[in-house]
């Protein structure tokens, strides 16, 4: 009898810690696991990661068909980016917006010079950038997305600080994305880029040049509109700037 409660005892007790063993396991998995949830949400893997949301992103890019004996990045030249944008409030009344390096705080309503640049510079003193962002200005848009319009992006050579000396051409590359990271309305508008012999070339300075227009209608990029690019010196005439649709006016349908 003493010998089947002792049995009884060890039974019990055996149960009591295989009870003990699961409930520290499943509280040592559950931990395991909110740990690796917790990393993913902080540093997410990279093909997982969602783009971040831009409405406009303008990236233009110089020298990119420079010799091979110097690095991406160091051109002196000072290319500027700028972007005019056209549009009409609901009583008829015309809006121009222009941004460009000169303008305060670098932004507008409408847009911002999210990254600006002067040239390659030598000197110890002046600020450095990583070579990715050298001789590269950026313009994004200063809203959550874009207004009915007419969109205008022109590249102005403020000064080759000697570049021409070595090369009668600078060359520009120009991307133009609207609604990047949106899967349904995101559009590579404009793409000139010196690998696929396409990108902008300045030849002198104070030169302007149009590189892109487009139109956005009812909160949507206008397919076709960049195809009939129209020379738009609104940088160097921007009182007088062409009013003028860079593809056939909307008609109401």
């Amino acid at each position: 009898m003493k010998r089947k409660s002792n049995r009884r005892l060890r039974e019990s007790s055996d149960q009591s810690n295989q009870i003990a063993s699961d409930l520290t396991s499943a509280i040592a998995f559950t931990f395991i696991a909110a740990c690796v949830i917790l990393l993913l949400i902080i540093n997410p893997d990279a093909e997982t990661r969602v783009p971040e949301y831009e409405a406009l992103q303008v990236t233009v890019t110089w020298d990119t068909c420079i010799d091979s004996d110097r690095s991406p990045g160091e051109s002196k030249a000072d290319v500027d980016a700028w972007i005019l944008g056209e549009f009409q409030t609901p009583n008829g009344n015309e809006i121009r917006d222009i941004l460009g390096y000169s303008t305060p705080d670098r932004k507008t309503p409408y847009f911002i010079l999210d990254q600006d640049d002067k040239g390659y510079s030598r000197n110890p003193n002046a600020p450095q950038k990583a070579e990715e962002l050298q001789n590269r200005e950026v313009i994004k848009s200063n809203k959550q997305t874009l207004t009915d319009g007419y969109y205008h992006i022109n590249l102005h050579m403020f000064a080759d600080k000697g570049e021409f000396s070595k090369k009668d051409e600078v060359c520009v590359d120009v991307q133009v994305v609207v609604f990047k990271g949106s899967a349904a309305n995101e559009r590579l508008v404009c793409d000139l880029k010196a690998s696929a012999n396409t990108a902008a070339k300045l030849t002198e300075n104070r030169q302007e040049l149009s590189v892109c227009q487009f139109e956005i209608r009812r909160g949507k990029f206008v397919e076709g509109s960049q195809l009939d690019l129209i020379q738009n010196p609104f940088i160097s005439s921007r009182k007088s700037a062409l009013r003028r649709p860079p593809y056939a006016p909307y008609n109401g349908n």
